[in-house]
């Protein structure tokens, strides 16, 4: 195995493990679902996190042929991003502890979480954009407008959602991310 066997490899692990926490925290709200007053912005957010952690360990296979990608610097910043990416798919449904006896408000959930939530991933967006604009510089000497709404646009929303504390807004912010992860989604064909 090579170096970026190797990187990956620990990727994958942190990776799985946040999986594996969103798995567990959806398996005790569907345990206790007559007593969970339902929320579709959590169960949408907790869904586009763990499909933001799948993509992002995707994508770092596609770097494998970069040069500097396996050095030191370089992966302390892929770690700490995957890092981030677990601590936000983690806390983006209640965990055992949080879960009292009685009725589970996700809505309440939200309201408490969400700044914390969308911080962690303002965080995120800001390193992966980094880490963006480095790849489309070094492929293209430099970084198309398109690339950079790519990575700005995360940040931005991110940031407006991390500081938004009225719910139709919140909804609709989220809803323009996600439109956003789609039509990038397409349009580069990942």
């Amino acid at each position: 195995m090579d170096q970026f066997g190797y990187v990956v490899g620990l990727l994958s692990i942190i990776t799985g493990l946040a999986l594996s926490d969103l798995g567990f925290s959806l398996h005790r709200l569907l345990r206790r679902r007559h007593e969970v007053r339902w929320d579709p912005l959590v169960l949408a957010t907790a869904a586009y996190f763990a499909f933001t952690v799948v993509r992002y360990w995707y994508q770092v296979w596609s770097i494998r042929e970069m040069a500097g990608v396996t050095s030191l610097f370089f992966f302390l910043g892929l770690l700490i991003e995957n890092f981030l990416l677990f601590l936000i798919v983690a806390s983006a449904l209640p965990d055992a502890d949080d879960l009292k006896p009685g009725a589970i408000d996700l809505r309440a959930f939200q309201r408490e979480n969400s700044r914390y939530l969308w911080t962690l991933f303002l965080l995120y967006s800001v390193m992966w954009g980094a880490h963006g604009f480095y790849f489309g510089f070094t492929l293209n000497g430099y970084v198309s407008p398109r690339l950079a709404e790519v990575f700005i646009a995360p940040v931005v929303l991110s940031a407006g959602l991390a500081l938004s504390r009225r719910r139709w807004l919140q909804v609709a912010l989220f809803a323009v991310l996600v439109i956003h992860e789609a039509s990038w989604i397409v349009i580069s064909g990942y």
